[in-house]
Parts: structure tokens; C-alpha cells; sequence
């Protein structure tokens, strides 16, 4: 899908951003079996499982924003997403929002 650039998004699915969570929900499985081990491994080291707590904390980040982005995109009219697909430079002021 990276790949794909500019033509993924003028070609915009839904599967497209489907697939993209599924891709993350195996990575971030695999981050839950890796700090599972490291955890459950006797010579253990502090700063390792630190670091791997900060790793699920990072893929849980990354798909709540995916979530979200798909959640708006879903939620747009037909008329506003033909618009992003072609290249969509707003009349008004842009606003801003902080999360």
C-alpha cells in the first residue's frame, strides 16, 4: 500500500485501510508474544521489558489513530471524498485541532 503512493489514494477502498489494521493487529501480536517471553524469561532485565511495554504502548498509539482515520474517512459524504481524491484545496480557513 506505501508503495502504491498517490495512486492508492485517488483509488481509495476501505478494504485498503482493512487491511492495513489487520497488518497492525499481527504486529502487535507478535510485540504481546515477544514481551510475554521476555517476561517470562528468569534472567529477565529490567530496562528490556520497560522497553518492550513502551513498544505495545507505540502499536497501541498507531492503531487507535488508524481507527479513527478510518472512522472519518467512512464517515465522509460521496461529494467530500471525491473531492480528496482530486487533489481537494480548501476555500476557508483551516482550522486546527490538538489531541
Amino acid at each position: 500500500m506505501v508503495i502504491k503512493g498517490t495512486g492508492t489514494a485517488k483509488e481509495y477502498k476501505s478494504l485498503y485501510i482493512t487491511l492495513y489494521l489487520l497488518y497492525l493487529s499481527s504486529v502487535f501480536s507478535i510485540v504481546l508474544i515477544e514481551v510475554g517471553l521476555l517476561v517470562g524469561n528468569p534472567t529477565k532485565n529490567g530496562a528490556v521489558i520497560a522497553f518492550g511495554i513502551f513498544r505495545i504502548l507505540i502499536q497501541m498509539y498507531i492503531i487507535y489513530f488508524t481507527i479513527k482515520f478510518y472512522n472519518m474517512i467512512r464517515n465522509l459524504d460521496p461529494e467530500t471524498l471525491s473531492l480528496l481524491r482530486s487533489g481537494w484545496n480548501p476555500a476557508r480557513n483551516p482550522s486546527f485541532v490538538l489531541y
